[in-house]
Parts: structure tokens; sequence; C-alpha cells
């Protein structure tokens, strides 16, 4: 009986004095070239190269870790750019063509099933934290939480298809390509999904596809997201902090909604229904999975944070209206799935209530007025030390909505723009956006306003109207003429302007804002100018 390679080997060395290891390592490198030599000459390895391959390892005495080791550094490395091609596409469904080549390379380069799974799992962590670095970059919750829906979006549309594929949970479908190729071989018939065929695809699939596609795109909770895999996760690729600080990000997102941008200017927050809650919630769980966080983590970063999530979520809920009974279910459900105690959300509420309308009464009732803060001001008092911002900001929304809706059309913009914030000790970015939430939105509705005021042959009430908007327009102004279906409606209200307001700038600045040219407003200032002197009156109804 001829002795054992490995005893060969061992005694080889004794009598040449050669170190053990050395040889080894000899070995190991000869058979990695060998693997890479079939690799580099064709597309796969064959059934006889296989017995080659076999037969190099007892020869040279290759453990079965070291071959896997070079069939990982090897054959993978043909996988791992297959896996390349498909994440390149982002967060869209595999397509058959793609599951095909991932089949076809783990087939014919033999690569083992737990060497495929560990390839796909560097590849896919690789993916997830380019998400998150995209995600740490946002400066916005908004955009932040969004690219953590692609990244689990990502995670249920690639990775997990392609985990319960090479699982061999679809072991049926692989008995239908092994037949298929087998035909191939057998007959020259080249077959769909192979190397070099075309990657045909039926209708249905390329919809179903698309869909899948705009539903990641847009962050809607698809069927996909309920089933994503949990084996593949961040827990060893981030630290414990940043993962809580993308959890706490994302939780407060689910909580405060999105904020949209209106056509006609403005802002409004959208409100959540419980279909959207319940999403939301889903994706936090399935996000901490990914993210590698235990419960204890989890426990963690709720506890920290839960009674800031609920007070976020009551002050919107009171800003956009009184506390009806949906609105208190909603916190409601809010608390438990927070898990806050009853006594501290009621004394949650409190603090809530008090910040948002207690700080607008304390504005209301005189004790801080403009003309206070602003002598404080010229003073060199320093208002945000003894005002908190809350209060500030109201008591400028205030002055702004009766500057703007005063009739007069008189507002002075650099007051209102830099001396008053200035005085308030309010930055320009949170000025800007009261303004865009007060007065943007104002602008088209007291067009329409006047329009309909003329209509009606409330000529007066018209004018107010039309001032009020030239006092929108120094805050807020327009890049192009108002738009109307009816011309002459416009050219009506500027001459119906024009008898009631002598001021020639206001003229001008409604005259643009209107789109009228200046042969049509001299035509119609003329015309109104003629009709005031003859009707001697304020009888608005015999302007008609």
């Amino acid at each position: 009986m001829q002795p054992p390679p490995a005893s060969v080997l061992q005694s080889l060395c004794e009598k040449v004095g050669f170190d053990g290891e050395a040889a080894m390592e000899v070995h190991r490198a000869m058979y990695r070239q060998k693997l890479v030599g079939i690799v580099d000459q064709s597309k796969g390895i064959s059934e006889l190269q296989a017995e080659d391959l076999k037969r190099a390892r007892r020869i040279l005495c290759i453990t079965p870790d070291v071959a896997k080791k070079a069939q990982k550094e090897v054959c993978g490395k043909v996988l791992e750019d297959v896996f390349s091609d498909i994440f390149m596409n982002g967060a869209k469904p595999i397509t058959s063509y793609e599951g095909d080549r991932v089949d076809q390379v783990i087939k014919y380069m033999r690569i083992d099933a737990d060497v495929a799974l560990e390839i796909l799992s560097v590849s896919a962590r690789e993916r997830f934290k380019n998400y998150v670095t995209m995600a740490q970059k946002e400066k916005d919750r908004k955009d932040l939480a969004l690219t953590l829906k692609k990244m689990l979006s990502f995670n249920a549309l690639v990775v997990t298809p392609l985990l319960t594929k090479i699982k061999g949970v679809e072991s049926a479908a692989k008995a239908l390509a092994d037949a298929m190729i087998k035909a191939q071989q057998n007959t020259g018939v080249v077959v769909p999904g192979s190397e070099g065929a075309a990657a045909p695809e039926s209708a249905a699939e390329n919809v179903d596809g698309v869909l899948k596609a705009m539903q990641a795109e847009r962050g809607e909770y698809a069927d996909e997201e309920r089933k994503a895999q949990k084996e593949i996760t961040l827990k060893e690729d981030i630290a414990v902090g940043v993962r809580g600080e993308l959890y706490k990000q994302y939780l407060m997102y689910s909580m405060s909604g999105d904020v949209v941008e209106l056509p006609v200017g403005g802002v409004i927050r959208k409100k959540s229904n419980n279909e959207t809650r319940k999403a939301d919630m889903a994706r936090l769980g399935q996000l901490a999975e990914l993210l590698g966080m235990n419960q204890a983590e989890v426990a963690t970063v709720q506890g920290s944070m839960a009674e800031q999530a609920y007070k976020a979520q009551a002050q919107e809920a009171m800003r956009t209206g009184p506390l009806t009974e949906e609105k208190l279910n909603e916190l409601e459900e809010m608390r438990n799935s927070l898990g806050l105690s009853k006594e501290a959300s009621e004394k949650v509420l409190k603090a809530a209530k008090t910040e948002v309308y207690g700080t607008s009464a304390a504005a209301e009732d005189g004790k801080w007025t403009i003309k206070r803060i602003v002598e404080m001001a010229k003073s060199g008092a320093d208002v945000s030390q003894v005002v908190e911002e809350t209060t500030r900001r109201n008591l400028y929304r205030k002055e702004l909505m009766l500057r703007v809706s005063d009739g007069t059309g008189n507002l002075d913009g650099d007051f209102m723009l830099d001396t008053l914030p200035k005085a308030l000790c309010l930055p320009e970015g949170k000025v800007k956006t009261i303004i865009k939430e007060e007065v943007a939105s104002r602008k088209r509705m007291l067009l329409v306003q006047s329009v309909s005021q003329y209509r009606q042959k409330r000529m007066k009430d018209a004018t107010i109207s039309l001032n009020n908007l030239l006092s929108c327009l120094k805050l807020s102004p327009e890049k192009e003429p108002f738009q109307w279906q009816e011309r002459q409606e416009l050219k009506d209200v500027y001459g119906v302007f024009c008898i009631n307001e002598e001021d020639a700038s206001k003229r001008v600045l409604l005259q643009t804002t209107l789109g009228l040219n200046d042969e049509e407003a001299a035509e119609i200032s003329s015309a109104s100018g003629v009709a005031a002197v003859s009707k001697g009156a304020d009888d608005d109804s015999d302007f008609l």
C-alpha cells in the first residue's frame, strides 16, 4: 500500500532539510496558479478540469479550507463582477437574465454555495455602506430618510432574491436551467439567458420590474420589503453610534412627515395616514435589522428620544388646527409605539401646548410688542437673551400678517426683511421660511379674490385686495406675470385700481404683475381717470 502524499512530502522535506511550511506555501501557490490558468483559458471549469484539480489537491496536499480560499479569490472574482454589474442598476428588481448570469457563473465555475454566499455578503455590505455614507452627507432629514428607504428597497429587490437563489430555494428553476443548457449543448441552439444570448424578458416581467422600480424610487412600501432578508447586515461594518443616529433620524422623519412645496407658493406638511405610519414603522424595524442593531440598542435610542419625538408630533398637530379626536387618537397610537407612559405623555403634551399656544398668548397680551422689541434692539440689548425664539417668531409672523393685510399696499420691505428680523435676532433662513409659508401662497389667492370682488361690483374691496397683493409682492416678488384666462378681466381690475389709487409706483408694480404693456396701461389709466372725474362720487356700482 502506497503511503499518503502528505507523508511522502514530509519525508522529502526532512531528507533535504526543507521547511515543511515553506513547502506547503509553494504547493498552495502552484495550486492557485493552476486554477488561475484554467479560469483564464475558459469561461468555466469542465468535468475533466475539475478532476484534474482534485488530483492536484491530493498530490500537493491542499486542504479543503485552502482550496476554498483559492476558489473564492479566483473563481469568486468572476461572481463578484456579476454582482457589481447587477448592483449598478440600484434599487431595481433583478431580471431573469441577471439571475441566469449568477446561476451560470456558480455552475460553470463550480463555486460552492457557502463561498457564493460569502461573496454576496461582502458585495452587498459594501453597497449598504455606500448608502449609509450618502445618507450621512444629507443635510436635510427628508433626503436622509429617502436614501435609507432606497437602501431598504435595494435589500428587498436585489439582495434578497440573490440570496434566495444562491441558497437553492429556487431548485426547480435551477433544474430547468440545467435542462436548457444541456439542450443547447446537444443541439447547438442558443438558449435564452446563456452566455452570448440576448436577455429576452416577457412584457409582463418588464412592466412588473418598472413598477417595482418606481415604487422604490418614490419610497413606497412594497410587498417585497416585508420578505426582505435579515442575514446580511452592517453589524460589523459601522459603529454603534452611527447606527443609533441613523435610526434616530429616520424615526424623527417618520413622526414629522414630508414637507411639500405648493405650485402657487408656500409649503404644507403632508398628513400621514395610518397605512403610511404603519409602513414607516415597519421600515424602521427593518432598518434596525439591516444596520445590525440589537433590541438593547433600539430601546436605548427610543428611550432617549421618545419624549422628543412625541412632543414634535404633538406640536405639529397643534399648529395645523385644533386637537380633534382623530389627532388625539394618532398621538395615542404614537405614544404606544414609543413605549411612553401615560404620565410622561401628558407632561409632554402640556409643555407642547404651552410652547405652541402659550407663547402666542404672551405675544398677544401686550407683554412683548414689536415697538418694545425694536426699542430694545436700538438700545443695544440682545433680545434673544430675554425672549425665547418661538415668541420672537410668533411676533414676526403676527406683524407680517398685519402688514400684508392692512389694505394700504404701503408695506416697508426693508423694515420687514432687514430691520425687524435683526431686532428680533431671527436668522435669515427662518424669516424666509415664515414669508414663504404666510405670503407666497397668498398672492394668487389675492388676485383671484380681487377679480371675484370686481365681478360682484365691490370695487373698493377689489382695490384693497390688490393693495394687499402689492404688499406681498414687496416681500416675495413674482418672476413672471400672473397668467389669467380672461385677459380683459386683468385690464378691468387694473382700471378699478387706477380709479382708487393715485400712487404711480403702485400702478407700475401692478401693471408689471398683471403683464400689461405700457400702451395698455396708459389707455386704461386714461379711461379710468375720465370715469373717476365724471362720477364725482363713491358709488362703486356706477363703474360698469
